[in-house]
């Protein structure tokens, strides 16, 4: 099963490779869109050590929802896709539960 981890933050440089580390726990190759909205690209710093991370920055702050349509735009074209999950970067949303 291929799965898209689509997360949208602001202002999370310092939980978001927390996060990917979690989920690379529970999930082997996962897609994951990171939509940032912060004013500035610390978080696109903290997630380069990681491979296959699709980062989306836009640079101000244009909402959760928008986040998430953009990041579901990201995978239109993508055939191998099976489940697209939806996780805040503040780590409010478990990874241990993807299963």
């Amino acid at each position: 099963m291929n799965i898209a981890i689509i997360i949208p933050a602001y202002k999370e440089s310092d939980n978001i490779d927390k996060l990917i580390f979690a989920i690379l726990k529970f999930l082997k190759d996962p897609i994951i869109i990171i939509v940032d909205d912060s004013p500035n690209k610390e978080t696109q710093e903290k997630i380069k050590k990681f491979n296959n991370i699709r980062y989306i920055y836009r640079g101000k702050k244009l909402g959760r929802g928008s986040a998430v349509i953009e990041g579901m735009k990201n995978l239109i074209n993508e055939k191998e896709i099976n489940k697209i999950i939806e996780m805040d970067a503040d780590l409010s949303h478990p990874p241990s539960e993807i299963q």
